[in-house]
């Protein structure tokens, strides 16, 4: 009798765990796949979900061409040895996500760093990084990620004041557009054109815009596509599936000694 309640027990404890981790994998994938339709602008599905876990261990080609390589970086790489920066490629020139698949590595010649977000966040990585990407001779770039849900005039202020003075050997200034914020297509495209103006006016250099094929091609107007550089995110792919583009982000599973699992993107040598 005492076995079997014991037992019982057992079997009621371990129901109530799997009904956590259940309740708990459902909510992880409802938020995974919200991210994901807001983003690309279809559903996560299984399929997607096996070819991201497949490339995880397969790597991304780096594209053949005259390509100069850079990475883009935040607070959420909590570390960076500026000396080390290279990419780390396998014998089949890819991107490996474990050190020990390297056999060779390729140079970095630039890196944009997160600057700001919204009206008021700041990187409290980028300061510091700023001035250690001009230390070691490192091409650096900033980008603001853009909340169209904000005021344009203050997210421009904000990266303004935090990035402060642009050198000649900098990039120019990035808005990084990934989200909606509940905003119509309209609101969105007015207020990024008022933050790039106010940028572009401030700094003296046409601003670059960020963002993936879906909503260069059907979010962001002419206005912006046609006047300003692009710099597209388009993974998994031999050539982007937006055409006018002066970036391109080609992987975000990359492996970077000196700096870890980071996006990598490639533009035409000049």
């Amino acid at each position: 009798m005492i076995f079997k309640v014991m037992r019982n027990k057992k079997l009621l404890i371990l129901g109530i765990v799997l009904s956590i981790l259940m309740i708990t994998a459902l909510s992880v994938f409802k938020y995974a796949d919200k991210m994901y339709r807001e983003y690309n602008n279809t559903p996560l599905t299984l399929e997607i979900i096996q070819k991201e876990l497949a490339l995880m261990t397969t790597g991304a080609v780096l594209p053949n061409g005259n390509w100069s390589y850079g990475i883009d970086i935040s607070h959420h790489q909590p570390l960076v040895r500026w000396k080390k920066l290279r990419i780390l490629i396998d014998e089949d020139g890819k991107t490996v996500w474990s050190q020990k698949k390297a056999v060779r590595t390729v140079s970095i010649d630039y890196v944009f760093m997160k600057a700001t977000e919204g009206e008021s966040f700041k990187d409290w990585r980028f300061k510091g990084r700023w001035r250690k990407a001009k230390k070691y001779g490192i091409t650096r770039g900033a980008y603001h990620f853009f909340r169209p849900g904000k005021s344009a005039e203050s997210q421009a202020q904000n990266f303004i004041n935090s990035v402060g003075v642009l050198e000649n050997t900098d990039l120019p200034p990035v808005l990084d557009i990934e989200k909606m914020d509940d905003c119509s297509v309209e609101t969105l495209n007015k207020r990024a054109l008022d933050w790039l103006r106010i940028v572009e006016k401030h700094y003296g250099r046409k601003p670059i815009v960020y963002a993936n094929p879906y909503y260069l091609n059907n979010v962001i107007d002419s206005r912006i596509t046609s006047n300003y550089p692009i710099w597209v995110a388009n993974y998994n792919v031999k050539r982007p599936s937006y055409g006018n583009w002066r970036y391109w982000q080609f992987t975000d599973k990359g492996l970077v000694r000196g700096a870890g699992p980071v996006d990598i993107n490639v533009r035409h040598q000049q």
